[in-house]
């Protein structure tokens, strides 16, 4: 695995945890040196997928629940370019897909993201 993808701290056990509780979501690791979150996670209910969701996101230790952007600092500066390369090499999501951003502790975020 190349070293932008490699995973640190609980990461790992963050995203399996996640995709063995919501099979749906399709959990792809982002290029650690661009800037673009943690993860971007696809909500794959939909056969659509126009109608899928998209969330970009990062691991914040301790911290509380943000959508929108806030709280990860630089992190999300190049969000939209990992979800584009989704778009274009899994092929699950259309060009231009709209995406939300969240950050926060991962029990935050796997709580959030098990609920939507």
């Amino acid at each position: 695995m190349h070293a932008s993808f490699r995973f640190k701290n609980d990461e790992d056990r963050f995203a399996r945890r996640l995709a063995r509780r919501k099979s749906n979501l399709w959990v792809f690791r982002s290029n650690q040196q661009r800037f673009c979150g943690d993860f971007v996670v696809v909500d794959m209910s939909s056969p659509n997928p126009k109608r899928r969701r998209v969330f970009v996101i990062d691991l914040k230790a301790g911290a509380p629940l943000k959508l929108g952007g806030g709280g990860a600092g630089i992190q999300f500066l190049n969000a939209e370019l990992a979800v584009q390369d989704i778009a274009q090499r899994a092929r699950i999501i259309p060009k231009g897909a709209d995406f939300v951003l969240a950050s926060g502790d991962r029990t935050e975020l796997f709580n959030y993201l098990c609920a939507v």
